[in-house]
């Protein structure tokens, strides 16, 4: 009887230790539960066990200052900027990163940023003084596609076909694809068919030689038709080929030469037609027109009573005539005109 009374104690002990034992378990669950819960908000939020990785932001085709800040917002450090041409992207907007768009990193990494310094620019070269034939091929052989390459032509004192300028000028920078290369190509000396120079003025001589490049030497001498100022001969005639630099020399008008006052001595005898014998006096009158006398005035009046000779000047002006009248007793004895020449 005690032998099974206290068997049944140990029985009873045994399935109330086992219940206690069923009551702990839940608690343990509930404990390492929390703990890994708080583990993983440990990881996410602190660096408790180092830097975390997160995405390297895309940032390509982003000006340069807001990829900058984009990188640096996710945590990461600026490393260096390295400067590249690009035909499609803009000068400095960004061309990629390394490490690449999308790529896991740790939190605080150098990122290595591309950044665009546009289309790929040259240097313009000297190519004044060059044949263009030469330039051109050159030009073709380098592979320089200029949008367009324009060429003006003017005379010039250079051999034909020379590069007298160029625009863009030599050193300047240019992208050939966006560029219209223009060069002022010389068309060698220039060859001009001389005019007839004949009544040209002053001023239109001073027009032909800048217009024609060659030189015009001058004299003057008196004209009665031509004007003066105007051209009156040449010595190169008219349609002769000459080229910039060559001399024409011209004879220029000076007007009609202006002629003095010529002065003519008139020598008269004034015959006496009175009656000797009775000495009958003669009242005699002489009258002048030229420059000096009004010939409705007597220029002398005097009596005689026997042939007289009398002398007296004559001034005449050019391309005009004088006259002398004589009167004797109101009949008029001589009336002359005495012309210039």
């Amino acid at each position: 009887m005690i032998r099974e009374k206290i068997k049944e104690r140990k029985i009873k002990r045994k399935k109330k230790g086992n219940k206690q034992k069923r009551k702990k378990w839940p608690f343990v669950l509930i404990f390492t539960s929390l703990l890994i819960i708080l583990m993983g908000i440990l990881v996410l939020t602190t660096d408790v066990f180092g830097a975390k990785d997160v995405k390297v932001p895309d940032v390509r085709n982003m000006k340069l200052d807001d990829a900058i800040k984009e990188l640096e917002k996710a945590n990461f450090v600026i490393g260096d900027t390295i400067e590249k041409p690009d035909d499609k992207i803009r000068e400095n907007y960004v061309l990629k990163t390394n490490p690449k768009a999308g790529s896991m990193k740790a939190e605080g990494s150098k990122i290595t940023i591309y950044v665009s310094t546009g289309k790929e620019t040259i240097e313009m070269e000297d190519y004044r003084g060059e044949q263009f034939d030469e330039v051109q091929a050159l030009l073709t052989e380098q592979e320089l596609n200029f949008k367009s390459i324009e060429v003006n032509e003017e005379y010039s004192d250079k051999e034909a076909g020379i590069i007298l300028d160029q625009n863009p000028a030599p050193g300047k920078k240019v992208v050939p694809e966006d560029t219209d290369l223009v060069f002022t190509v010389s068309k060698g000396d220039q060859s001009i068919s001389l005019k007839d120079l004949t009544n040209y003025s002053t001023e239109d001589l001073n027009y032909y030689m800048k217009a024609t490049g060659i030189n015009i030497t001058t004299t003057e001498q008196y004209h009665d038709t031509i004007p003066k100022g105007n051209v009156i001969s040449q010595d190169v005639k008219p349609g002769t080929s000459l080229k910039k630099g060559a001399t024409v020399h011209v004879v220029v008008s000076k007007g009609k030469e202006e002629k003095p006052p010529k002065t003519v001595t008139i020598d008269i005898s004034v015959v006496y037609t009175g009656n000797p014998e009775e000495k009958q006096v003669q009242h005699v009158q002489i009258f002048i027109d030229d420059m000096n006398h009004d010939f409705s005035v007597p220029y002398e009046t005097f009596d005689m009573t026997e042939t007289t000779r009398k002398r007296f000047d004559l001034v005449i002006q050019p391309n005009s005539s004088g006259r002398y009248k004589v009167v004797i007793d109101n009949q008029v004895v001589q009336d002359q005109v005495v012309p210039y020449e």
